[in-house]
């Protein structure tokens, strides 16, 4: 084995581990909560119901990184609209409103990385 463990605690999220936070378009649960010690991004997977959408926000405190895992749909970030499919990834800026609305007849999944500023580029 190249290395050892070194520390205590999980090493592994299953589904469903981590803060979870229902709403009417489906669930969002931060993963890296409990297994990554550090507060400079973390790592949470959503999914949105077909003909649902996330309305619209923003993060005051971090950059957010989407990647689609399944469904189609329109992603929003500022006054920008686009087509959405599997595979896709996108950026939304601190302090930028972004939202996922699901048009397909699947749930649009995604993972999401939050990014605080310290690991941004100026």
């Amino acid at each position: 084995m190249a290395g050892e463990l070194k520390r205590e605690g999980k090493y592994l999220a299953k589904l469903g581990d981590g803060n979870q936070f229902p709403s009417e378009y489906g669930i969002y649960t931060e993963q890296t909560a409990e297994i990554i010690p550090t507060d400079y991004f973390l790592v949470g997977s959503s999914f949105c119901s077909p003909g649902k959408a996330h309305a619209a926000h923003a993060h005051d405190d971090c950059d957010e990184i989407i990647l689609f895992q399944g469904g189609e749909g329109i992603f929003t970030v500022g006054d920008e609209r686009y087509e959405i499919r599997e595979g896709d990834m996108y950026f939304a800026p601190k302090g930028v409103a972004h939202s996922a609305e699901n048009t397909s007849v699947v749930p649009l999944r995604m993972t999401v990385v939050k990014v605080k500023e310290r690991y941004t580029k100026k």
